[in-house]
């Protein structure tokens, strides 16, 4: 055991047992930088401390019996580690050990002043900082004092918000060590950190300084605004702004203390000319040196710049990262972006990424078909070099061959038959993945379950191109047909309303599904939720519709199904049995079919001749087109349903092997890794882990309101600009569904929450699908803040007639739970209800 080593001493066999603060400080002292002397004691001396008491066992049992998604739970067993490490005295080796590498600080003082910095063992790598996480103490003096802060040093590893961080980047809890660095204290005189790539812009040949007056803890720590100046690579400034710098965090007798900063020292930038040239100097020496960007805390002291740390950037600004794109490129993604966001309306994980590969090369053969060039990297995603999943969404530029391409491929349209054309595509498919699905999967070896998984995607992506040439594009030409013999027949205004009601009573998949839905709400309303018939109903209701994902619009193999799930769908019989005029299925569907007849006969009686024949062959064709496009839909669910089972199967073998940690960990490998995995690929884990936390990462920004195509770097941020909203409007969206309607805001974000809904409510959602359609039998008005012309959400508040406003972008968090608005769906906007004003 070795408790003590300064930072010349550091060499490889120590690596593993300072952490990473420390590593990279010996990397930088090494290198002739200014860091100033400092030892480490080392996570040795932190076993040593838990062995001594019998604290490694104990420590271990608490965490393992802690429910970490329970705040109260988790700050429980924190406060008792905390306690237990706290309250034991030091082994006196160790103790010892400190003592004396303290009394050879250089320097004449006999107790010199020193900081005190955690080092944790996973802390300050390429993937996850940890910054903040730990404990740091400033001007820490005598050696009781600094046995103390040692200790505080380690019981920092035992905080809630450092075990919740651990957790969430897939470290294992209890073996990850902290050391302790212990560093001859600068007293700044001014101090900041600086990122060697702009992280707001994402520039790498960018440099940004912050920086205020004082210690760094009140930049570091967020107490002030600090100057901030952005440096080019000749070291100009391009860009500067002047902090508020109240206060200055200063050395106090012991520890710290704050004071004001006087109003002129406020007014003026804290850095000089030369303290600007010497940082630009230092930071692009450091990220030379590691050969990756640096996030470096500095200091300057009596006229001398010095590093106190610095750890690799983790994350810098979601930029967009692919090819150059062309305006016209540009423009057809921003033409794309709400299909995009609708389909794919979360982060995808690595095997998800073959079904986004799948759907878009199917989309690619079609408009190609049409003779447009369409920029697409072959295999439509790729990692990016911090491991994130960037797709790549179909860029399409004109060419001269669509002026012949187009007109013949529409004049072959008008003879096609797409429910026909559907049948035959269906039953290759069904081919191949039906003896799948009847496969018991425990008794499959590995090999044969990543056989199963790239059977079933190869029979999809065979069928995907053929799908969309031969079902939307008859469906999609007479769709608008339709309109323009309505619009000719009745006028606009009528003629709109007619062509909606021209696509009621459509027997398609989902339809069918809402019957079975209602029919488990009359069970419930009838027999109560312990009934046994209801339970038998459930069974058979999920052995028919459980493929369908519990989120999102596409389903893809790494989101869990109703089937995984079914509380989802008793939250959704729930809510259908609050309303007995939503369980009348055939009642709605009677008068559907009415309006469909009424409709049909009115536009009919004002065409004559071919015209009249034409527009019942194209209102028959597009019918067929929605029935077939919807099935298509639900095959697509059984597939990726299947490739769920057979790679979740395929996980907990290679748990069996060894070779992961959960079975579900093989959603972060890709498609091409999945039969080398099943040969015994010993390197998974190294492969997983950064994955994951690149994915958590996309998904925090996601959540904080970046969209994921932007914090993947899949799209650029331009391609989802909204145009400014109205003085007279609270929201902006796209016109989906005609009508005007008031009610109250009822915000559902998922599935989980569809009990909350009622009859009557306007369903403000992220984003809706399928599963989500029973809701628009109770909706008065829909608003969504992804959404297209074309989308699920789009199809069906037509086919209700609920008004909709749809790709609003933020009407979840702009609009309150309860609040009265009006729902135009006519005009596309959302305004304040008249008792609201």
């Amino acid at each position: 055991m070795r408790s003590i080593a300064w930072l010349g001493e550091i060499d490889e066999p120590l690596l593993a047992r300072v952490g990473g603060k420390a590593r990279n400080l010996a990397e930088l002292e090494r290198a002739g930088m200014p860091v100033p002397p400092a030892f480490v004691v080392t996570t040795d001396a932190y076993r040593a401390h838990l062995e001594h008491a019998g604290l490694a066992k104990r420590i271990a049992v608490r965490v393992e019996g802690c429910d970490l998604d329970n705040f109260n739970a988790v700050d429980e067993a924190c406060n008792d580690i905390r306690t237990w490490i706290g309250a034991t005295p030091l082994p006196e080796p160790v103790a010892l050990a400190i003592a004396k590498a303290y009394r050879e600080f250089p320097g004449e003082h006999a107790s010199p002043r020193v900081a005190v910095r955690s080092s944790a063992s996973a802390e300050d790598g390429a993937d996850v900082s940890f910054a903040g996480q730990h404990e740091t103490l400033l001007n820490v003096r005598g050696e009781g004092e600094l046995l103390d802060a040692v200790r505080r040093c380690w019981t920092s590893l035992w905080t809630p918000r450092a075990l919740v961080y651990r957790s969430r980047f897939g470290f294992d809890l209890t073996r990850v060590d902290v050391a302790a660095v212990v560093q001859l204290f600068v007293p700044a005189e001014t101090a900041g950190v600086l990122f060697t790539t702009n992280p707001l812009s994402g520039n790498s040949d960018e440099i940004l300084i912050t920086g205020s007056y004082g210690l760094g803890e009140a930049v570091v720590g967020g107490l002030v605004t600090p100057d901030t100046v952005v440096l080019d690579a000749k070291g100009s400034i391009t860009e500067r702004r002047l902090g508020t710098k109240e206060i200055r965090v200063v050395p106090a007798e012991s520890g710290t203390q704050v004071e004001s900063v006087e109003v002129s020292g406020r007014r003026r930038f804290c850095f000089t000319p030369a303290d600007l040239k010497g940082l630009n100097a230092l930071g692009r020496r450091a990220a030379a040196h590691f050969g990756a960007p640096q996030d470096i805390e500095w200091a300057r002291a009596g006229g001398h710049l010095y590093i106190l740390q610095s750890r690799p950037i983790t994350v810098t600004s979601f930029g967009y990262v692919g090819p150059k794109l062309s305006p016209l490129e540009r423009w057809s993604l921003r033409v794309a972006t709400d299909n995009n966001r609708d389909h794919w309306p979360e982060p995808l994980k690595p095997l998800d990424a073959a079904i986004y590969r799948v759907a878009t090369s199917g989309m690619a053969a079609w408009f190609r078909e049409f003779g447009a060039h369409v920029r697409a990297d072959r295999r439509y995603y790729e990692e990016l070099p911090d491991k994130r999943v960037a797709i790549r969404p179909l860029a399409l530029t004109p060419r001269l061959p669509m002026v012949w391409r187009i007109p013949r491929r529409i004049l072959r349209a008008f003879k096609e038959d797409p429910h026909e054309a559907w049948a035959g595509l269906k039953a290759e498919v069904l081919r191949v993945i039906e003896p799948w699905e009847a496969t018991e999967t425990a008794s499959l070896e590995p090999e044969r379950l990543a056989q199963g998984i790239e059977q079933t995607l190869k029979a999809v992506a065979d069928e995907m191109p053929l799908r969309f040439s031969r079902i939307f594009t008859p469906g999609q030409l007479h769709e608008s047909l339709v309109r323009v013999w309505c619009r000719m027949a009745l006028g606009a205004e009528e003629g709109a309303e007619a062509a909606q009601a021209l696509f009621d009573a459509l027997p398609y998949r989902t339809a069918e599904m809402n019957r079975d839905v209602a029919r488990l709400a009359r069970i419930l309303l009838s027999e109560g939720k312990e009934s046994p018939t209801l339970d038998a109903a459930l069974e058979s209701f999920l052995a028919e519709w459980g493929s369908r994902p519990i989120r999102g619009m596409e389903a893809v193999p790494s989101v869990p199904t109703w089937r995984d799930d079914p509380t989802i769908v008793l939250g959704l019989i729930d809510a259908m049995a609050h309303d007995p005029t939503a369980i009348d299925v055939d009642g709605s569907e009677r008068r559907q079919a009415e309006r469909y007849a009424v409709a049909q006969e009115r536009v009919a009686a004002r065409l004559k001749g071919r015209r009249r024949h034409w527009f019942l062959h194209s209102v028959d064709t597009a019918r067929r087109a929605i029935i077939a496009r919807e099935d298509s839909l639900h095959l697509h669910e059984r597939a990726s349903a299947l490739v769920r089972r057979l790679a979740l199967s395929l996980g907990e073998r290679l748990v069996g092997l060894g070779a992961l940690d959960a079975a579900e960990d093989v959603f972060f490998l890709y498609e091409s890794e999945l039969s080398q995995a099943a040969r015994g690929d010993s390197g998974l884990r190294e492969r997983i882990i950064p994955r994951r936390r690149a994915y958590q990462r996309v998904v925090a920004a996601h959540r904080r309101g970046e969209n994921w195509f932007v914090a993947s770097g899949s799209l650029p941020e331009e391609v989802f600009a909204r145009s400014k909203e109205t003085s007279d409007v609270l929201l902006k969206g796209l016109a989906a569904s005609r009508g005007v309607v008031a009610g109250r805001v009822c915000i559902i974000t998922d599935q989980s929450e569809f009990e909350r809904f009622r009859s009557g409510d306007i369903l403000v959602a992220p984003i809706t699908t399928p599963a989500w359609t029973p809701l628009f039998r109770l909706a008065s008005g829909v608003v969504t803040d992804v959404g297209g012309l074309l989308s699920h959400a789009a199809i069906v508040a037509r086919e209700y007639g609920v008004p909709a406003v749809l790709g609003v972008g933020n009407a979840t968090r702009r609009l309150q739970e309860g609040e009265a608005v009006t729902v135009d769906g006519t005009a596309g906007v959302v305004r304040r209800s008249r008792d609201d004003r």
